[in-house]
Formats: C-alpha cells, structure tokens, sequence
C-alpha cells in the first residue's frame, strides 16, 4: 500500500481580480494536471479555494501563483 500524505488547505485573498475570466483556464489546467480536488472560487473581488491532493502538488501549485507572495 502506498504511504499518501494528504493534505486539504482552504483560503482567501481580496484582491482585484479584473482579469478573474482568463484566470479560470490555467487554473483548471494546472489543477487536472496535479490531480487536484476541490474548489478554487474567482472573483472580481478576490479568489476563495479548498483543494486536497498530495503536500507537494499543493505547494507548487501555490507556489507558482503570484496570489501567495504577500503572506
């Protein structure tokens, strides 16, 4: 049996979203290629997001979003 560390994270961020409709697509890519599950809500106000997958997906997909730089 494979030893799978699994890890939900859930969070937020206000920020303007003005271009939240092109944001949808690379999203999604990088989210079906990772194999990750949940939900990543966007909006002009800002982004809402639950995923669960495996730790490192998780922190490359994080890491690789400017979304995340400030916290």
């Amino acid at each position: 049996m494979e030893n799978r560390e699994i890890v939900n994270i859930a969070g937020y961020r206000f920020v303007d979203l003005d271009d939240r409709d092109e944001l949808r697509q690379p999203f999604r890519f990088i989210c079906e290629k990772l194999n990750l599950k949940g939900t990543i809500l966007l909006s002009k106000n800002g982004i809402n997001f639950s995923l669960l997958e495996k730790r490192k997906p998780l922190i490359l997909i994080l890491n690789s979003s400017n979304l995340t730089k400030d916290l």
